[in-house]
């Protein structure tokens, strides 16, 4: 769906993603963990995640114009929410 809307928008459904260095060495300082230790680091890796993810839906949901895209990010934002609430708990 949303390679659909990039090819309306942009002309092509290709996308380059940017680069993230913080995020690489955070992968990699997982790689060397296991167990309790990596179900820690994970949550305390996704839980700001996807807080950033709910802030930047917050933030465009009022002023997307194409249906499909108000569609995709309300279904997100309560995904999104309902796993940081289910993130905490744990």
């Amino acid at each position: 769906m949303m390679k659909s809307i990039r090819v309306e928008l942009a002309g092509s459904p290709d996308f380059k993603p940017m680069r993230d260095p913080h995020g690489e060495a955070d992968l990699s300082t997982m790689k060397e963990l296991s167990g309790v230790t990596l179900d820690r680091k994970f949550l305390e890796e996704m839980i700001p995640h996807h807080g950033s993810g709910l802030s930047t839906l917050h933030r465009a949901l009022p002023h997307l114009s194409i249906e499909e895209m108000k569609k995709i990010a309300r279904e997100n934002f309560r995904i999104q929410a309902e796993q940081v609430g289910q993130m905490r708990l744990m």
